[in-house]
């Protein structure tokens, strides 16, 4: 059994953990003990952490972020899973950037997974996933990309870059061990549910 500490404790993160108990044990305040540190969602990421200035349509907040970072500096060795928010902040303290503005993803929508995960989530597989996010992770060279979408058709970025082929959606760091994972699998939806299933078959996979 794996035990698991939500670095900003979520109602809805905690009840879909609490649910798989033969799997994983939620700790209270005893973080030093957990194997699994997992970060919700919430707003953007500061983008002068990835080195690029503000645009209008992004919000941060400062508080949350260096709340994050303590956790993030102080565990290298624990495995680390973003939600949303989460999981873009563990893509830009793994090195990656983001796109602040994308169209397209304030709704349920196809991605496909690259991994063979198991007999139900293989290879170039579609899933039925949430998206409430107007931004998208941009994977720095060691992240491994896991999954991906073609949804958005407008990229926005403060540096000028080159439009992407796809939608990064899900992203592996093994460098600082964390799990960026946009979608939302918390959520209580048809798309929710197909985007839990795959998240935690993702994660056992992970852990094993």
């Amino acid at each position: 059994m794996k035990k698991v500490y939500l670095v900003n404790w979520d109602v809805s993160i905690n009840s879909m953990f609490k649910v798989r108990k033969d799997e994983y044990e939620l700790l209270g305040t005893s973080h030093k003990d957990a194997d699994i540190l997992v970060f919700d969602g919430g707003p953007d990421v500061t983008p002068e952490l990835y080195g690029e200035k503000r645009l209008s349509c992004t919000g941060s907040d400062r508080m949350k972020e260096q709340h994050n970072k303590f956790f993030f500096e102080s565990y290298p060795e624990k495995l680390k899973v973003g939600i949303c928010f989460g999981g873009q902040y563990l893509n830009v303290m793994s090195g990656g950037a983001m796109w602040q503005n994308v169209n397209n993803h304030s709704r349920p929508h196809h991605m496909t997974n690259l991994l063979n995960i198991n007999d139900k989530f293989k290879k170039g597989q579609d899933i039925l996933v949430t998206s409430t996010h107007h931004q998208m992770m941009i994977s720095s060279k060691e992240g491994e990309i896991l999954a991906f979408a073609n949804e958005a058709t407008e990229f926005l970025s403060a540096n000028k870059r080159p439009n992407p082929d796809y939608d990064t959606e899900v992203v592996w760091y093994e460098k600082t061990r964390s799990l960026c994972f946009q979608p939302h699998p918390e959520y209580s939806s048809e798309a929710a549910m197909s985007t839990r299933e795959y998240f935690f078959d993702l994660l056992k996979y992970l852990v094993e």
